[in-house]
């Protein structure tokens, strides 16, 4: 077993190896490594953690999964907590509630009591971002969302509850405050008011995004499942995901995320995936200064000549003519 900040990480399906800090991170593990707080890393046989805490406002935990496991932390306070699947999708049971699935690319709103939780992990990478609101942020806001509202009336309770009416999914103006956050890039002096500013700033997003929806489809779990899945696609267009590796990032079948990308986006995801790069190199292309090649590795595409192709195949004209 090992603690930080409060949180305490052991193997629950294999007790006897233990979880032990390591001051050396592995080279492969360094492009993990965020800039608002220093990096505690702790290392075992079947899961690496490296964690980033910020005061009591922000963690950030990544999970490098060696093998099937079961990892089991300790929380010891209370938090008002914006949960946020970053990287991969993982099944958490919360004692009070159950079991939930994080969905990469999605975020609840949680109010979560010192308790036990089960994170369960396939091998890979999991990246998992908490925003912990204060209960003055939370009440600011309560005169005008009921959410907050019914937050704070459960905010004194001794039970972890749910208090987003289901998933959000993190888009553009949200995902851009959350990786300035992570990259805080402000005088240390400022670093507390600025931050606890932001923090207010991402609150208020998420009550407009709750409290603004009026289509049924964002009750549906399954909608909210593929409204993840393509956000994730458009916000990552230098990954070249293949529909194998989505798949298995949302845990999910092959043939699932086939046929429900279709459903709802009226576009085969294969489709979906070429139509997103070739439109936005067409844009870069008109209306930047970036070379070809540039552009063709900021689109995922290791060799320009298979961008050239691609290219030449969707727009019926190469690169260079549309400049």
């Amino acid at each position: 077993m090992s603690s930080i900040h409060a949180i305490e990480f052991v193997i629950a399906n294999a007790p006897n190896i233990r979880v032990v800090p390591s001051s050396v991170i592995p080279e492969e593990y360094r492009q993990y490594v965020h800039d608002f707080a220093s990096p505690y890393f702790l290392k075992s046989s079947k899961v690496d953690i490296l964690l980033h805490r910020y005061e009591t406002s922000m963690i950030n935990v990544i999970f490098f999964v060696k093998e099937k496991t079961i990892v089991e932390t300790q929380v010891k306070r209370a938090f008002h907590v914006c949960s946020c699947m970053l990287q991969g999708t993982a099944e958490v049971f919360v004692k009070d509630i159950g079991k939930v699935i994080f969905y990469q690319g999605q975020f609840s709103l949680l109010e979560v009591k010192p308790d036990k939780l089960l994170l369960y992990f396939e091998p890979g990478t999991y990246e998992w971002h908490g925003i912990n609101f204060s209960i003055k942020q939370i009440n600011d806001l309560a005169g005008v969302s009921p959410m907050m509202n019914k937050w704070m009336a459960i905010a004194d309770g001794v039970k972890s509850m749910v208090v987003s009416k289901h998933a959000g999914v993190i888009q553009e103006g949200l995902g851009g405050r959350f990786r300035e956050l992570k990259k805080m890039n402000v005088l240390d002096k400022l670093k507390s008011t600025w931050t606890q500013n932001k923090i207010f700033e991402v609150l208020i997003l998420i009550v407009t995004y709750f409290e603004g929806e009026q289509s049924p489809d964002t009750e549906n779990n399954d909608f909210m499942l593929f409204a993840g899945i393509k956000s994730y696609i458009d916000q990552n267009l230098d990954i070249p995901h293949t529909i194998g590796e989505l798949a298995h990032m949302y845990n999910i079948s092959e043939s699932r995320i086939k046929k429900g990308f279709s459903r709802y986006y009226q576009i085969p995801i294969s489709k979906y995936l070429v139509k997103q790069r070739m439109e936005t190199a067409e844009r870069l292309i008109r209306e930047s200064e970036l070379s070809l090649n540039k552009i063709a590795y900021m689109l995922g595409y290791g060799y320009p000549a298979n961008f050239t192709r691609e290219y030449k195949k969707y727009h019926g004209k190469l690169p260079g003519a549309t400049r």
